[in-house]
This record gives structure tokens, C-alpha cells and sequence, in this order.
């Protein structure tokens, strides 16, 4: 039998020149799922996970109801939300909003902070209301919760409203104390 002759392994390319392909190719990789993740995030569908799971966080956190009918964030500077519900302690309404359109920019959070360059609300209904026997009303109660108070300085948020425009908005306020 005569034994076939294998040519010889190619060369392996030097370490360093392999370093840099690594690198370059991890690169490329983390581009990708950049983009990837982009333009995950401009689909309706994902776009309405988000929602359902951050208002059900919310509607953990205040330990009421919270639903928001509809959502859409285009290409990260435009924001629509319609039908925003967020029950109180009493389980009645404490925020209705039929609509809210912001238009902001990202690109200057680094710099100036977050700035909106308009802000639009629409047929809202805001109802604050206090029983006898509460110490705080609904809001505040609702807000505690939100915003737990914190040990320690916290660290500012920089944010401009350059527009505001508000359009059927109800305010109520029942104190019976």
C-alpha cells in the first residue's frame, strides 16, 4: 500500500495578526446586533411587549390597575400613547389620558440632558382625592409608591420642554378632609 502523502498544514497566521482578527470580527459582531436590536425595537409587536411588561411592573408597584391601549416609539425620537388608565387606592380613576405625542431629542442627553422639543396632551382626566381618615391622597400615596423615598442625595435629572400644548384637561380634586 502506498501511504498517501498529506500536504503540510497551512501556516498558522502570527499571533498578533490573530488578535486583531478576533477583535475585528467581535466588532463586527457587536455592530450587528446593534443594528439588530434597532431594528428589533421599531416593531409594533416588540414595542407592545415592552408596554404590557412595564405597565404590569408599574401596576405591581402601585398595587393598582394600569393599561395603556397603544404605543409606538419611532425611530427614537417620537413617542405616541394613547389610552393611558391608572387606578387609585380607592379603585377608582386617578389618571385618564387619551393621548400623549412627544417629540424629543436623544442626541443631546449627553450634553444637555433630556430635552423635549414638544410635548402634546389630550383629553386628560386627572382626579385627586382624599377620604376622611387618610393622611395623604391618592396621588400621594400613588406617588410613594413610584418614587420610594432614598437614603442619601440623588443625582438631578437636566430636562427642557422647549413646547407644551395641552388640550381637554380636566383636573379634580376631592379633599373631604
Amino acid at each position: 500500500m502506498a501511504q498517501e502523502q498529506q500536504p503540510p498544514p497551512a501556516p498558522r497566521p502570527p499571533r498578533k495578526r490573530r488578535g486583531w482578527q478576533r477583535l475585528r470580527r467581535t466588532f463586527v459582531w457587536l455592530v450587528l446586533l446593534l443594528v439588530l436590536a434597532l431594528a428589533l425595537l421599531q416593531l409594533p409587536a416588540f414595542q407592545n411587549l415592552l408596554v404590557d411588561r412595564a405597565t404590569r411592573a408599574i401596576s405591581r408597584t402601585l398595587e393598582t390597575r394600569v393599561s395603556i391601549d397603544y404605543a409606538r416609539l419611532s425611530w427614537f425620537d417620537k413617542l405616541t400613547i394613547q389610552g393611558v388608565f391608572i387606578e387609585d387606592k380607592y379603585g377608582d380613576t386617578l389618571l385618564y389620558s387619551r393621548q400623549l405625542d412627544a417629540d424629543f431629542d436623544l442626541l443631546s442627553v449627553l450634553t444637555e440632558g433630556l430635552v423635549i422639543e414638544g410635548l402634546a396632551i389630550r383629553g386628560t382626566r386627572f382626579v385627586i382625592r382624599r377620604d376622611l381618615g387618610d393622611a395623604e391622597s391618592n396621588l400621594e400615596t400613588a406617588l410613594e409608591r413610584l418614587f420610594p423615598p432614598r437614603d442619601g442625595p440623588t443625582k438631578p435629572i437636566d430636562l427642557r420642554l422647549d413646547q407644551l400644548d395641552l388640550a381637554d384637561i380636566t383636573f379634580v380634586q376631592n379633599d373631604s378632609v
